[in-house]
């Protein structure tokens, strides 16, 4: 059984984390930094075996599935996981207002 090291006080439940999972026996162990997980692959007989996936939960719920989310203007707003998406969401999807009135603009009738 391999034994999880952590560096930081922070609040880990919200954080980006790697998780490393061996290939042939299924365990998996995750670290919070990539110094952390290279130096783990370092001692390992065979690091061939080891699949390395950078995980960042989900800003609602922690949920590992997210995907990055956008408000209307394209500024990223975090990653959020589909029901959270749907139900928490706390940024506008919609257009916040029409360009076209956000100015003048010449209509073809002059």
């Amino acid at each position: 059984m391999f034994v999880l090291r952590t560096l930081y006080s922070v609040n880990k439940s919200k954080r980006m984390y790697y998780l490393v999972t061996n290939r042939k026996t299924e365990e998996e162990v995750q670290f919070y930094s990539i110094e952390e997980v290279k130096e783990f692959l370092d001692t390992q007989k065979d690091s061939d075996d080891y699949n390395v996936k950078k995980v960042i939960p989900c800003r609602g719920c922690n949920s590992p599935d997210t995907n990055e989310q956008h408000d209307a203007y394209g500024f990223s707003t975090g990653y959020w996981c589909d029901e959270c998406y749907e139900h928490n969401y706390p940024y506008r999807k919609d257009k916040y207002y029409d360009y076209l009135d956000a100015g003048e603009y010449l209509d073809d009738d002059y």
